[in-house]
């Protein structure tokens, strides 16, 4: 099996980069749906995290995303924190999805793939970037959210840098929806020649 490691800041077009590869019968492993999941049903992860921050970040007896995003991504010592605390899970399940598939490509997304160590485990990454005004737009639309939290948001990622030195392929969604289609159309078609 093929493994490839997508990654880069939220609004990037990872996406639309993994919708492409799921269209060709690629198994997706969405680190951030994966840790969504987690949150909404882990009770090891609940307890770690209330631990962590306080039962103020709940919501009767689950987590509350938002009081968690208001915590953690203004500060980023606490993002720190709440990655270091919830990288094992999302890790775990992602081996136990990649061992128990059949299909011969796999696409890990995950928007911390090198801080958290499962670029180790994918044959090849992808740095996925796309300008800062893009970006900002895609989130507040996505997540209903200002452009002030949203620029915290982005502003608690990495730079274009961090991507650029590590991963083995950029590609840059910069122009139209349809115009990064076909570049990541091109990435697989060539993923086999690698």
């Amino acid at each position: 099996m093929t493994v490839i490691g997508v990654t880069g800041s939220s609004g990037s077009g990872k996406s639309t980069l993994t919708g492409v590869f799921a269209r060709h019968g690629a198994l997706i492993c969405d680190a951030d749906a994966i840790y969504h999941r987690l949150l909404a049903e882990s009770a090891e992860m609940r307890d770690a995290l209330s631990a962590e921050y306080g039962e103020g970040i709940l919501s009767g007896n689950r987590i509350d995303r938002k009081k968690l995003g208001a915590v953690v991504f203004s500060d980023s010592e606490k993002l720190l924190k709440l990655n270091s605390l919830t990288h094992p899970f999302v890790i775990a399940e992602i081996v136990r999805m990649l061992e128990t598939t059949e299909v011969s490509l796999a696409v890990v997304d995950a928007p911390v793939l090198f801080e958290s160590g499962l670029d180790g485990v994918c044959d090849v990454t992808v740095g996925v970037l796309a300008p800062w005004e893009a970006r900002l737009a895609r989130i507040m639309a996505r997540d209903n959210i200002t452009e002030e939290a949203a620029s915290a948001r982005l502003s608690a990622q990495k730079p274009a840098s961090y991507y650029i030195e590590r991963a083995d392929l950029i590609l840059h969604n910069d122009a139209s929806a349809e115009a990064f289609a076909e570049k990541a159309e091109k990435l697989y078609e060539d993923i086999p020649k690698r």
